[in-house]
């Protein structure tokens, strides 16, 4: 560059380098000057789209594959990256269309099948709600439409290892674990390098109680995630073992199970720009008029929920003289009985799922703020569905920001405040493995709601007459037997 600083080529280089080296803003500038130098470079665009989705800036990179595509069309693998980015953003018609057109352009690609078979699946994911697919008899004509792309990206590349993992994803998410396990242990042999597919691998293998060749691998999975989750490197695209699943290995240590946790939050907060407190109300730390404290619940999960099911009644039965209780629902309205009793019997309940849709987890936290909660409850954690949840909570809208019943670990961040947990699950002598404060509940942090939902069950009932038929008709169940688990 010193010799010739008019080389656009250079400052490509130059920024491949920087990047290896993880200084992110350095590659970014040696990007833009190869740009003003040739501003039609599609590698340029393309790379310099890989730091905005590397960094969660989803609208500038899809701005850039956009570019790269129109000054490469021949590139196949932009107009690829262009419909990953598409897909972070839950834009699956856009990203379908992606794929269709490289498939008419340049004919049959693997990937492009993939990806394709990919954003099907999701988008009917997004309609159907938190339930798993391949349950009901509508959800087959998707599987069979993702089968079809699956198998055709096989028959274009047998040795595509993406091709396989991703397979084995629409496998285990259908509950078909013999044939996950299948293509994973292919997709593992192809892409040995890859940690999140031989985490999948073993994830799958625990669900079929295939414990042979278990040491071995545990011990290499923990290779992988303590190389991953190492405070001093940047948390990598994809974490090979997500927060909730880090329970089911064992012995995975409570240190590590934590630095998971903490490692998953920060890259959460990164794609989301690194979210600041915002600017709370001046009345929001004075008393009420009324004197009660103003309590909110936040979830993406007020829907056929397992935590919906669970927690019904409690927000009814909290003592309204004294507590002014608030849902908040990041979740648009599934027509089930759970959250029409919910927002039935709360007091107050607040639909931000337009909110979350059109202005993102900062309006959500702001509203929220602007309603003067003082204790804001965090229902959901680390599961599936609720990673807007934790960003809104990095707003920090209120001023006690509380863990409860949906995650039983730490969060890793995101500014709670404590965890309401119980002395089983988050023993004393654990407490140095969350960044947040310990709370206790006197029995046990998880709300069970079966006695007032099932209240015929609580004593237990003779088994006789239909009851002592139907048991028999069905797995010839002991006639005796007077409760079944």
């Amino acid at each position: 560059i010193e010799r010739d600083p008019s080389w656009p080529e250079a400052f490509l280089n130059l920024a491949f380098a920087l990047q290896e080296l993880g200084r992110v803003q350095d590659a970014a500038r040696a990007l833009e000057r190869c740009l003003k130098l040739r501003p039609d470079y599609g590698r340029a665009h393309a790379a310099l789209a890989g730091l905005y989705h590397a960094g969660g800036q989803l609208e500038q990179a899809q701005a850039r594959f956009q570019d790269a595509v129109k000054f490469e069309p021949h590139d196949s693998q932009h107009r690829l990256d262009l419909g990953q980015v598409l897909h972070a953003q839950g834009k699956h018609q856009e990203e379908q269309a992606v794929y269709e057109k490289l498939l008419a352009d340049h004919g049959p690609n693997a990937l492009a099948y993939t990806y394709a078979a990919s954003s099907l699946l999701a988008g009917y994911q997004v309609t159907i709600g938190h339930r798993s697919y391949g349950k009901v008899p509508e959800d087959q004509g998707f599987l069979d439409k993702a089968t079809d792309l699956y198998e055709k990206a096989i028959a274009t590349d047998p040795n595509c290892g993406m091709c396989h993992g991703q397979f084995g994803d629409m496998y285990k998410d259908s509950h078909k674990i013999s044939k996950a396990i299948e293509h994973y242990t292919r997709s593992a042999q192809l892409l040995p390098h890859v940690p999140t597919i031989f985490c999948n691998l073993v994830y799958t293998k625990l669900f079929a109680c295939d414990w042979r060749g278990y040491d071995e691998d545990f011990a290499r999975l923990m290779r992988m995630v303590e190389a991953e989750t190492a405070p001093d490197q940047p948390p990598p695209r994809h974490l090979c073992v997500q927060p909730l699943q880090a329970v089911l290995y064992r012995p995975l240590s409570a240190e590590l199970m934590r630095r998971v946790a903490t490692t998953y939050t920060r890259k959460l907060l990164m794609e989301a720009g690194n979210p600041q407190p915002i600017p709370l109300p001046a009345g929001l730390r004075m008393l009420a008029e009324d004197r009660r404290l103003r309590v909110g619940y936040l979830s993406a999960d007020f829907k056929d929920h397992p935590v919906a099911k669970r927690m019904q009644d409690v927000y009814a039965s909290h003592d309204r003289s004294r507590v002014r209780v608030t849902c908040y629902s990041l979740n648009a309205d599934d027509g089930s009985p759970w959250r029409a009793k919910i927002r039935a019997s709360a007091e107050r309940f607040i639909d931000l799922d337009a909110t979350l849709q059109q202005g993102g987890p900062h309006a959500v936290a702001s509203a929220i703020a602007g309603d003067f909660a003082d204790v804001l409850v965090n229902l959901a954690g680390h599961t599936r569905g609720n990673d807007a949840v934790t960003v809104v909570m990095a707003h920090r809208p209120s001023p006690v920001q509380v863990m409860h019943e949906g995650y039983a670990g730490t969060m890793g961040g995101a500014r709670h405040t404590a965890h309401m947990t119980d002395r089983f699950s988050s023993p004393p002598d654990y407490a140095g493995h969350y960044v947040e404060k310990l709370l206790y509940m006197p029995h046990t942090f998880f709300v069970n709601d079966h006695k007032q939902t099932y209240p015929e069950l609580t004593h237990d009932i003779p088994v006789e007459g239909e009851e002592k038929a139907s048991r028999l008709a069905f797995g010839h169940l002991p006639a005796d037997l007077p409760f079944v688990f």
